[in-house]
């Protein structure tokens, strides 16, 4: 993560792909210029964690001397065990900015054991002087939860939030 620049993605994948490394997985944004990627790769046993982190600090850089010094880079193994299942249903939560929105669904939906899998999250100042807060969450909402009342519920908590949700299953 760091200061964003045309060409990251390509340096990296370059990096990887000259290491042996096949990209699985990734989640790349810009958030008010700052690049952030995460992304899940398998290594041959050769590429160890501390050659990976070596060859895309040489690259990318992670400290003063640094060609890019405005980059951090970390490197570590994943467990796979912790897999889970995919998203079923999409919240979108849109209203007026104020702090503790995000805490507050999250709450909600920890509640009912519902698990977050993506949160993409933009506020918006179009009109002058008003400020949008939207949020869309990919959820998993588990087996024998029933969507009908899980719905009628979350509406009336967003209603108390002064926001509103639309909550769709993904196909």
């Amino acid at each position: 993560m760091g200061h964003d620049r045309p060409g990251l993605l390509r340096e990296i994948s370059a990096c990887l792909l000259d290491l042996g490394c096949n990209i699985e997985d990734v989640v790349s944004t810009v958030i008010r210029g700052n690049f952030a990627l995460m992304l899940v790769c398998t290594a041959p046993e050769e590429a160890s964690t501390e050659s990976i982190h070596g060859r895309l600090h040489g690259v990318l850089g992670d400290s003063a001397d640094s060609p890019h010094p405005s980059m951090h880079v970390d490197v570590w193994e994943v467990d796979e065990t912790h897999a889970r299942g995919r998203p079923n249903y999409s919240l979108g939560v849109i209203g007026p900015d104020r702090p503790g929105i995000i805490h507050a669904v999250a709450g909600f939906l920890d509640q009912h054991r519902i698990r977050i899998a993506d949160l993409v999250s933009r506020y918006t100042n179009l009109d002058p002087g008003v400020a949008e807060f939207a949020f869309t969450v990919e959820i998993e909402i588990p087996a024998g939860v029933s969507v009908y009342d899980l719905k009628r519920e979350l509406d009336a908590f967003c209603q108390k939030l002064h926001v509103d949700s639309n909550l769709y299953e993904i196909q």
